[in-house]
């Protein structure tokens, strides 16, 4: 056999063997992405793995009057007023926002209006620098004074009303709302009693 014959029987192992390794190498990439993609997820799942919770312990006023929740009389008239502590812990590895935390006032569970945000009382600025959202950082632990208030005047719905809810949005502008606590005997000025402890706020 002489060469050029050698070439030419040659030639169509060569091919088919330079074929074979062009599929090896687009197998073996799209293996990696495949494998990157992967790894990308279960990044992402652990980072995300743990939650968001906020406990509430219902307080003492930090102005002179120190009083706790309740129904009061004010110069500006009737009022209705919520001193807060809450306590946000971040499990997750991801920053976890909470947009707009307000107290919201329901009767046989309809909404019917918001709370005003306290940012200010007296010489001391309260909640996240006077605003009421905040970012919290992975596995970390905030604490923060918040206040609640309402005229009675400005309650729409004859006024009356029997609960108070939590409600927030997330960084996904989800709506969470939180039960807070039951109100009897509204718009009646009695003796109420703060929180002894803190308490984990459910759906």
């Amino acid at each position: 056999m002489n060469l050029l014959n050698a070439i030419q029987v040659n030639t169509p192992i060569i091919e088919a063997s330079m074929k074979q390794e062009i599929i090896l190498l687009f197998v073996g990439g799209f293996i990696a992405i495949l494998s990157s993609i992967a790894t990308l997820l279960v990044t992402n799942l652990i980072d995300k793995h743990g939650n968001l919770k906020i406990y509430k312990k219902i307080v003492y006023t930090k102005d002179s009057l120190g009083d706790t929740w309740g129904f009061f009389e004010r110069k500006e008239g009737l009022v209705f007023q919520i001193p807060l502590w809450i306590e946000i812990q971040n499990t997750s590895n991801s920053v976890q926002v909470i947009r707009n935390l307000n107290a919201w006032l329901y009767k046989s569970n309809n909404e019917i209006c918001s709370m005003v945000q306290v940012n200010r009382i007296n010489d001391a600025v309260i909640a996240n620098n006077g605003n009421y959202s905040f970012v919290v950082e992975p596995r970390s632990i905030q604490k923060y004074d918040c206040h609640f208030t309402i005229k009675k005047k400005d309650v729409p719905n004859d006024s009356i009303f029997d609960e108070v809810k939590l409600a927030y949005f997330d960084a996904k502008d989800k709506r969470k709302v939180f039960h807070l606590i039951k109100v009897n005997d509204c718009w009646i000025q009695k003796k109420r009693v703060k929180d002894n402890d803190w308490t984990l706020l459910s759906q």
